[in-house]
């Protein structure tokens, strides 16, 4: 191995590089705060470590807001320029409602889907649904087993009355035993999560099911499209059914206002957890409520591996998806 003194860096005066994605902007009303993420370059060292601090969240009126300020310096002592990120919201009562798209579930029962994925916040136990259907939280599911943590989770255990709703960072699929309790019970009358007989009969026997459902992006985020009994496609937008890539069916956050008004449902392909750890892949794994046995439960699958959603059964343990549904009345 032959080293190269690089005099240039005995002599650095460059300052590092504080580099983000996030930008400072009003978040309006009871949204999802995810913490701005920084990295920081520099021309010698390979890496500079990133300092952020925040006073929190700050109170004004009915104006909340929170800021973020990212320093580094490097092993020269050459301090970056700080980047601060500052997130203004509202907060107030959240409504959480359901989609106009009727779903028959079997010969004799329609049901109508959340307007999200089911959310929860460990440190208040509050729950709520994501503030649109392609919003999903990502890593921050690693949060699950802190009892403190204020922001959300949306990847859950299978829930027993030992789990609480399946908020649990146990990797063991037998601390999950004992009866299902519905995610529904925090959300009021009606709402439920579908069995697995009851996701087969949307996704393979009821009229027309093959053409009525396929993967597909909404607003960047790859997922699922299931389409209503009686879906008329907008004017001027186009559905491929049965597709094999996420490109296949595009839509933009507007085109997708007009998907949902006609009855259409995204499920994002919001991957999972397992053995503690939230895993990156391109999947999305939907609890049902039927349980196979004492530690394995049916969820609902897809990625674009597979030319069909399935249903099958998977570890307790894991983190999965919640997507609630009513019945229509």
């Amino acid at each position: 191995v032959r080293l190269v003194y690089c005099k240039a860096c005995e002599d650095d005066t460059e300052k590092p590089i504080i580099t983000t994605s996030a930008k400072s902007a009003d978040l309006g009303l009871n949204p999802l705060i995810f913490e701005p993420e920084f990295k920081a370059c520099d021309d010698c060292d390979l890496a500079v470590e990133v300092m952020v601090t925040t006073k929190g969240i700050q109170v004004d009126g009915a104006k909340m807001s929170q800021t973020w300020v990212a320093t580094a310096t490097d092993a020269s002592g050459n301090e970056a320029e700080p980047v601060t990120i500052t997130y203004t919201w509202e907060e107030g009562e959240i409504e959480n409602t359901y989609l106009p798209g009727h779903f028959s579930v079997s010969a004799t029962k329609q049901v109508q889907f959340a307007s999200g994925n089911t959310l929860c916040q460990p440190s208040t136990k509050k729950w709520r649904f994501a503030p649109n259907q392609w919003t999903t939280v990502g890593k921050y599911n690693d949060n699950v087993g802190n009892s403190s943590y204020t922001g959300w989770i949306d990847l859950f255990g299978w829930s027993t009355q030992g789990t609480y709703f399946g908020v649990s960072s146990s990797d063991n699929s037998y601390d999950y035993e004992g009866n299902f309790v519905d995610w529904g019970k925090n959300f009021g009358e009606g709402a439920y999560t579908l069995s697995a007989d009851e996701w087969s009969y949307l996704l393979e026997d009821r009229p027309n099911a093959d053409n009525l459902y396929s993967i597909a992006t909404v607003n960047g985020v790859k997922g699922t499209i299931l389409l209503s009994d009686d879906f008329v496609c907008p004017l001027g937008l186009d559905f491929e059914a049965g597709a094999s890539y996420w490109s296949s069916n595009q839509y933009s956050g507007e085109e997708w206002t007009k998907m949902e008004s006609a009855g259409a449902v995204f499920l994002p392909a919001a991957n999972y957890r397992g053995d503690y750890v939230y895993n990156e892949s391109e999947e999305g794994r939907y609890w049902t409520s039927t349980q196979e046995d004492s530690y394995t439960t049916y969820e609902v699958y897809f990625s674009y591996y597979h030319d069909h959603i399935s249903v099958s059964y998977t570890y307790s343990n894991y983190g999965l998806s919640v997507r609630l549904v009513k019945a229509v009345e």
